[in-house]
């Protein structure tokens, strides 16, 4: 996504060809069985320590920061989430306008 630029949501498909399904495999570290789908819960994913690898690529003139790697954290001390994140649906102003842009959670907090 160009930078200052509404992250697009996933469709939440199990199709083995959708970049949900693929996000899930890499973030399990295996493609999940039927039963797996089935218990799996998006908002089990939040506050998850995972460990990302992001690129900038320039296209057209515009800055896309892109995951290129995402896989679950193995390390001995995973960063512990801070507990002030705030999903985009829940923000204030959510549902002004077709391209919001983000907001930092306070004036001392950049995101």
């Amino acid at each position: 996504m160009a930078i200052n630029e509404q992250p697009r949501p996933f469709t939440p498909s199990r199709n083995e060809h959708s970049a949900f399904a693929s996000f899930v495999k890499d973030l399990h570290g295996h493609p999940l069985t039927d039963e797996q789908w089935d218990a799996f819960d998006t908002e089990q994913l939040i506050g998850r320590a995972v460990e990302i690898v992001m690129v900038h690529e320039l296209v057209n003139g515009k800055t896309y920061a892109n995951i290129k790697l995402i896989m679950p954290d193995k390390s001995d001390a995973p960063l512990k989430p801070s507990g002030r994140f705030v999903r985009i649906k829940e923000r204030d102003g959510f549902g002004a306008g077709p391209k919001q842009a983000m907001q930092p959670l306070d004036e001392d907090d950049p995101l």
